[in-house]
This record gives C-alpha cells, sequence and structure tokens, in this order.
C-alpha cells in the first residue's frame, strides 16, 4: 500500500472533527497498522502537506483531510527557521455526518425488497464509507440482523439489477419483458410463484411506501399500470416491436410535466389511474392520517370545531382504499359515481363475510 492511502484510512477509521490526530499519532498507528508501508517523519509530514496544498482551494466542507492548529512545539529543524511551530492536528471530514449514515443504514436494513444477505452487505459497504464510530452505531449490521420482511426465494430477483435495467429501458425508451410473480403456499410455506410473462413499456421508476415501482404501460395501450420491482424476475429487452396505433396517456400525468411527489400524494397505496377531485369532512383530532397519505395536496375548504372540510385529487381505486382504511374518521364524502359503486361492493362483500361472526 502507497503512504499516502494508508495516511488517508489511518484518518478515516481514527478520527473525526472532535477527535483529531496529530502528525505523531498518524506515524505511530501507521507502524502499529500497516507495517510494510515505508514511512519516516518527513514523508509522512511532505504526504500530508501535500493533501492540504492540492485541496486548498475547496471551501473548507468539501475538503477531504482538514486540520485544526494545535498547540505550540519545538521545531527540531533548521537553526535560521522559529524556534516554535504550531502543531496541526488532522482529520477527515465526512461531508455526510455519522447520524445521517446511520438513516441511511437502517433505511436498507428495514426494508421491504432485500432479503438478509443482500441488507447486510449493503450495510457494510455504507459503514465502511463513515468513520470508526459508525460500526458502534449500527451494531446490528450483522449475521445476527435476522430477517427482513422480504421473503422472496428466488435468487433471480435482484431489487437494484432490475432497477438499473428499468432505468435502462426508460432512458433508451424501449419495451420489456419478465416474468411477474405473486406470493403464494406450498407445503405450508410462503413462496414466490411466477404468473406468467409480461411485457411492458416502462416510464417513471419510483419509491414509494419502501418499495420500487415501475409506472409502465402495456403494449397498444395507454393505460398506466404499477408493478413492484422486488416482484419482476427475469427482465429482458424486446426487440423489433412496433405499436399498431398512436399512443397519448398525457391525461394521467405521466410524460408531461410529471412531478413525483405529486403523483405519491395523489395516487395513495399506488393505485394508478386518472385523477378526480373529492371533498371530505374529517374529525380534527384524526387529521393527521390525512396528512400522512396526501400530505400538502390538501386543500382546506373550512374550519370547524371538530370536523375539517377538505379536498384532494386521487385516483379512484387510491380513494376507494384510502376510505375503507380510515372509515372511522371520515364524516362524509363527496365523489364520482365510479367510487360510490366500488365503494359499495367493497362494503357489500364485507357485511357479508362478517355477518355471521
Amino acid at each position: 500500500m502507497e503512504l499516502l492511502c494508508a495516511i488517508y484510512k489511518i484518518l478515516k477509521e481514527e478520527s473525526n472533527e472532535e477527535e483529531t490526530l496529530a502528525r505523531s499519532a498518524i506515524e505511530r498507528k501507521l507502524k502499529e497498522k500497516y507495517s510494510d508501508v515505508k514511512t519516516g517523519h518527513k514523508m509522512v509530514r511532505d504526504r500530508l502537506n501535500a493533501i492540504c496544498n492540492f485541496e486548498m482551494n475547496l471551501p473548507d466542507d468539501q475538503k477531504t483531510i482538514r486540520y485544526k492548529e494545535g498547540e505550540y512545539i519545538k521545531n527540531k529543524g533548521k537553526k535560521d527557521e522559529k524556534k516554535f511551530l504550531r502543531r496541526r492536528d488532522y482529520y477527515y471530514n465526512n461531508s455526510i455526518t455519522d447520524l445521517e449514515y446511520k438513516f441511511l443504514i437502517d433505511s436498507i436494513m428495514n426494508t421491504k425488497i432485500f432479503p438478509p444477505k443482500t441488507a447486510i452487505e449493503f450495510g457494510k459497504k455504507i459503514q465502511r464509507l463513515s468513520g470508526r464510530k459508525q460500526k458502534d452505531y449500527t451494531p446490528y449490521v450483522n449475521e445476527s440482523y435476522g430477517e427482513t420482511r422480504c421473503i422472496s426465494d428466488k435468487d433471480e430477483i435482484n431489487v437494484l439489477d432490475n432497477c438499473l435495467k428499468i432505468m435502462k429501458a426508460i432512458e433508451e425508451s424501449y419495451f420489456i419483458k419478465f416474468n411477474w410473480n405473486l406470493y403464494d403456499v406450498s407445503n405450508q410455506k410462503v413462496i414466490l410463484n411466477s404468473k406468467g410473462e409480461r411485457c411492458i413499456k416502462p416510464m417513471k421508476l419510483l419509491l414509494n411506501n419502501g418499495r420500487y415501482y415501475v409506472l409502465c404501460r402495456h403494449l397498444n395501450s395507454e393505460k398506466i399500470y404499477a408493478y413492484s420491482v422486488d416482484l419482476m424476475s427475469g427482465i429482458e429487452k424486446v426487440e423489433n416491436i412496433n405499436e399498431k396505433k398512436e399512443i397519448s396517456i398525457n391525461a394521467a400525468g405521466i410524460e408531461i410535466g410529471f412531478k413525483r411527489a405529486e403523483y405519491i400524494h395523489t395516487h395513495p397505496y399506488n393505485m394508478t389511474g386518472e385523477l378526480n377531485r373529492y371533498n371530505l369532512s374529517v374529525e380534527r383530532n384524526k387529521f393527521s392520517r390525512v396528512v400522512e397519505i396526501f400530505s400538502n395536496e390538501i386543500k382546506i375548504k373550512e374550519e370547524k370545531d371538530n370536523i375539517i372540510d377538505i379536498s384532494v385529487m386521487s385516483s379512484v381505486k387510491g380513494m376507494e382504499k384510502f376510505i375503507l382504511q380510515n372509515s372511522d374518521i371520515i364524516e362524509n364524502i363527496s365523489g364520482d359515481s365510479e367510487l360510490k359503486k366500488d365503494l359499495k361492493q367493497a362494503i357489500y362483500k364485507l357485511i357479508m363475510l362478517y355477518i355471521h361472526i
């Protein structure tokens, strides 16, 4: 290992803004950890000066290695130089804080889309990017972590690889085919079972509620669908495919002026479809639940003592699912006939299911 690289590793692993290292401490640690690296007082000093000079014109927050001026020490150099020099204490400047790295690791370890082995390997990569304390902050990034929510038994499903293939298809505007899998049961175990091949044209890739979804359409269709990327396997490019008609899906808001955050808030639970406006009356003390779903897309119409009248944009299926899951907080709703029809069917099914309990 080259001396400069070894110094970087020492500073990255052993220092931070609060715990700096003097040059003498760096030399000592180099001898302890990298005995095969040729070192010396002058060599270490020259390498540290080279790093600082190279990054001299960068803003402080962009410098890789920074230093603090320490106490004055006796100069053992030439007689005509100053008798005392001010010591520099060096440290590795992480552009991302330990707490921010911890958030990234926690997000990975608690994801719904990675099996345990993948989550552990990914988490350890983030640990290595951070400073020496990160392993203390995230000790659960190891083989004792346990199971994540993903229970896929299909080795060929790699979510990040799938995302890369989908992003390339979006960029180059071509169709892909893949096997669509859904959870099933076999021999009293939960498994993923293939439901056949699908052919789609990917349009957008979204992370929504902990999962990656691809917004897409089928051949010669203007309707938008959403597929969970962690349930797709065997993604391949489809060659020589031609549309039979001109496709226009601007009404779905996917092609022109697409806004990711707005789309997520107006399509609860990632239920696709055209948007409609719905007026709701909700209990004030449970209004937080509405905000969690629709966020800043909510329009306040009227405030009463215990009731808030609001207006939101949503897809029909998204609004149906929201109402069924939050019926205890909704006092009134007005919307289109399709929503009313779907709600009646869903409620009737629930009544028939539980009528004999």
